[in-house]
């Protein structure tokens, strides 16, 4: 089938955003009701919000709930059945977000894979937002093991099981991306990168830093280095007239990276690990 070349017209579809009443989902949930998409607006406190614009809030839905509660998701996309975009905002800068964007993904799947092929060749989208922190100290990882034990997950298995899920979305024509996205960014800058995301249909399995310039998110190259064993560069080594794939089969493999196409996770952010 030959993909038709252009944007994908937000008018008219279905977009699920949790994280919806503050912040970064807010931005995203009044930028997508601007350009004509049915918002499902998800959160787990919708009582600050009120809606001045009329015709905006014709076009959103607010949902009130707990993400991180499967029932309620089951519940939710009972419901609303009909889903083309999902953009994971809730719970962007706290340590558990790699598993509320699984749970959220995981159900919504189901869903997008009900969606026809469109005339852009793709049913669909997710987008996983990573709200960078300042530190991750003793305190991020408490939190994290609090969370695994009050929703019954564990985070030393998630990996896996984000693996397969992405495997499902790409046999499934549905695109993943995810936005790296640090303190005090420009709210009404990212609402746009995640309208410019949905919109391209060439945008699939990305990794989209909002950072102005790299710096280590793990401390120091060292540190990096130890946590994927990265080989060091050999020395001394006498000169072998073979070819180089027969040297580098002699080293270490290096550890797999959780950054793949359509993962939630970069490598950069490996930020699960306990500190030793």
């Amino acid at each position: 089938m030959a993909k038709t070349m252009g944007k994908i017209a937000l008018k008219g579809l279905v977009s699920l955003v949790t994280g919806s009443a503050s912040g970064l989902g807010s931005q995203v949930r009044q930028r997508l009701a601007m350009k004509g998409s049915k918002v499902l607006a998800v959160d787990i406190n919708h009582k600050t919000i009120i809606e001045e614009d009329v015709e905006l809030k014709s076009r959103v839905s607010f949902i009130t709930g707990d993400i991180t509660d499967e029932r309620f998701l089951n519940d939710l996309f009972t419901k609303y059945p009909k889903c083309d975009a999902v953009v994971n905002c809730a719970a962007a800068y706290r340590s558990y977000n790699y598993l509320t964007s699984y749970l959220v993904s995981k159900q919504a799947v189901d869903v997008l894979k009900n969606n026809p092929i469109n005339a852009f060749g793709v049913r669909g989208c997710v987008i996983n937002i990573i709200g960078l922190q300042e530190k991750y100290d003793q305190k991020y990882f408490d939190e994290q093991d609090v969370f695994a034990q009050k929703t019954g997950h564990s985070f030393d298995s998630l990996d896996d099981k984000v693996l397969a899920l992405a495997e499902d979305m790409i046999a499934n024509r549905i695109r993943s991306n995810s936005v790296i996205v640090p303190p005090n960014s420009d709210l009404k800058l990212f609402a746009q990168l995640i309208e410019n995301i949905i919109e391209d249909q060439y945008i699939a399995g990305q990794i989209i830093n909002m950072e102005d310039e790299f710096r280590p998110y793990l401390g120091t190259v060292k540190d990096v280095l130890a946590e994927y064993h990265v080989p060091p560069e050999p020395k001394d080594l006498p000169l072998i007239q073979e070819p180089v794939l027969q040297i580098s089969q002699q080293l270490p493999e290096p550890k797999a990276s959780t950054g793949s196409v359509g993962s939630t996770r970069t490598p950069l952010l490996r930020i699960d690990n306990k500190k030793q």
